[in-house]
């Protein structure tokens, strides 16, 4: 079965962390990383250049 990683960048913590827990509970999706900012997102991506995002949403 194909897994999809998910990253959640929100600045707050406790919203980013309900919404991990959740999203982890369904079979096909896993949360790599929980970020504050997207200067954190584009560290975490730069430390391990495996993970390449394909979309982008914006909750705005």
């Amino acid at each position: 079965m194909i897994k999809y990683s998910v990253v959640i960048v929100d600045d707050h913590t406790l919203l980013s962390q309900a919404i991990a827990t959740m999203v982890n509970t369904f079979s096909k999706f896993k949360v790599l990383y929980t970020c504050k900012n997207g200067q954190e997102l584009v560290e975490k991506f730069s430390a391990s250049a495996k993970y390449i995002p394909r979309y982008c949403f914006n909750g705005y």
